[in-house]
């Protein structure tokens, strides 16, 4: 299974950009972003589908934070002019589908 491509992203993801160099772009940094973070694959090993869906999260959350207003009231939650970015655990998130957690020895 390859990498994904930008039709494939569009497929997934209703705004997605549409020119396929900017989403090729956001695929290619995305693909590293992941990369940086999965299990390391045999050479010539398949692209496990967890892989492909965290390459789209990376990819749609690169593209919203490019377009973030900052200071927007839809993207922070906080009191006091303290503010805390909805979504900045993406790190977290895409861990979790790269490496699932597992429970400890002797819990489930």
């Amino acid at each position: 299974m390859p990498w994904l491509t930008p039709a494939q992203l569009r497929a997934q993801w209703a705004n997605a950009p549409q020119s396929d160099a900017v989403a090729q772009r956001l695929l290619d940094t995305a693909k590293d972003y992941v990369l940086s973070l999965a299990p390391k694959l045999a050479e010539e090993a398949p692209v496990p589908a967890s892989y492909e869906t965290a390459q789209a999260m990376a990819a749609r959350k690169l593209w919203e934070q490019q377009r973030v207003n900052i200071g927007s009231q839809d993207d922070e939650i906080g009191l006091e002019g303290m503010a805390y970015r909805a979504g900045s655990a993406l790190r977290y998130a895409i861990l979790d589908v790269l490496r699932p957690p597992r429970p400890p020895i002797g819990v489930g």
